[in-house]
């Protein structure tokens, strides 16, 4: 492991053309060869630091997923990868880097009908592979139905990227007859870590080395996030913004009010304006839009019914004409609602657990069934 992880780090990369330098000047040069044999030295020394600290603090399981110059971040086409939320579980992407069942070619004009869903992680499904994942199950009902689902949701989204990501698209003339846009409690909180990001057109080969280094050296790493991204970006995951609390106030701006006036308000109104973006880009293109939310643990065990995520989205729909699928109740209208809140997700996390993905594609399912969508009797 040690080895392979040294093979593809930056540091023995740029070993190589020196020692090649090195070979030519050995009988030509001593003062060069000298140097270039302590220049190499180091380098080596500094390889061997840097992958023990790659091996010890950056998991190799997220080589799949890539950054984007239009659209933030996604994941690489065509891959089947190991990777790890938990457990280790193995994914799947498609020759358009959507989340699949297996690797294949989705072409850009549809046979037929097609769904597109988006999301964040929960949409994605971490922790679990495709066919365990609610847009892996409903895509099985739907196929009854001759109807393709293609999955664009992916961990850390947020409207911006919502809006990015189907623009680049459906300019690029991927076709489809309905988006869902699965709106999570977290999206807020991520809208204001994106509002610096600036779609660009890419610098052929470029963001491939750099993800390349990113993700094989952690002390590229280190560098670039505060060479570039903590410049950039001002309120990031670390910033002192967040009082070193990111990841668990993700969810207060919608139950405490301290939180939503520093921050909730804000990016609340920033996902109004990249969702009112969306709506346009759908409209221009003939896709007909759909906005769904559905609660957290924290929601389901204070039975939070009247959420401001709930009221503020109901009404940006009604205002718009946009189909509004509120999934609050069916999350907390049950028997026994600690009981259910504890088989539906993760131990320690936000995140659905396999059973809580399997409750969230019945729902899907169901509201699919009173639309008329799904009409085959479901397992």
């Amino acid at each position: 492991m040690f080895f392979a992880t040294y093979l593809i780090n930056p540091f023995f990369l740029i070993t190589v053309p020196l020692i090649i330098l090195l070979i030519w000047f050995w009988k030509r040069s001593t003062v060069v060869k000298v140097i270039l044999f302590n220049v190499i030295a180091l380098i080596i020394l500094a390889g061997i630091f840097d992958v023990v600290f790659t091996t010890k603090f950056i998991m190799p399981f997220n080589n799949f997923r890539a950054n984007s110059t239009y659209y933030h971040h996604g994941t690489k086409p065509n891959r089947t990868e190991l990777t790890k939320w938990f457990d280790e579980y193995t994914v799947h992407t498609n020759s358009l880097g959507f989340f699949d069942g297996s690797q294949r070619n989705v072409p850009l004009k549809k046979d037929g009908k097609r769904f597109v869903f988006i999301g964040d992680s929960f949409t994605e499904g971490v922790g679990e592979p495709w066919e365990n994942t609610f847009p892996g199950i409903v895509s099985k009902e739907l196929e009854k139905e001759n109807i393709e689902l293609l999955n664009a949701g992916c961990i850390s989204y947020s409207p911006k990227i919502y809006y990015l990501k189907m623009k680049y698209f459906l300019e690029k003339g991927l076709e489809m007859d309905d988006l869902y846009v699965f709106i999570d409690i977290s999206d807020v909180q991520d809208e204001i870590e994106y509002a610096y990001f600036k779609p660009t057109e890419a610098i052929p080969y470029l963001s491939d080395i750099n993800l390349f280094f990113y993700q094989n050296s952690f002390t590229y790493r280190h560098f670039h996030e505060r060479m570039y991204y903590w410049q950039e970006n001002p309120r990031h995951k670390d910033s002192p913004f967040w009082g070193g609390l990111f990841y668990p106030v993700r969810h207060l701006w919608s139950m405490d009010m301290h939180h939503y006036e520093k921050w909730g308000k804000e990016g609340l109104e920033l996902s109004k304006d990249h969702m009112n973006k969306l709506f346009e880009t759908t409209e221009k293109y003939g896709v007909k839009l759909h906005i769904a939310v559905y609660p957290w643990r924290m929601h389901i065990l204070k039975k939070d019914l009247g959420n401001i995520q709930v009221l503020f989205w109901k009404k940006f729909c009604e205002e718009r004409g946009i189909d509004f699928i509120n999934f609050f109740p069916n999350f907390i209208n049950v028997d026994d609602v600690k009981a259910k809140e504890q088989l539906w997700f993760v131990e320690g996390d936000v995140h659905w657990s396999k059973a809580g993905l399997r409750k969230m594609a019945d729902t899907v399912e169901a509201h699919f069934k009173e639309k008329g969508i799904i009409k085959s009797q479901s397992h």
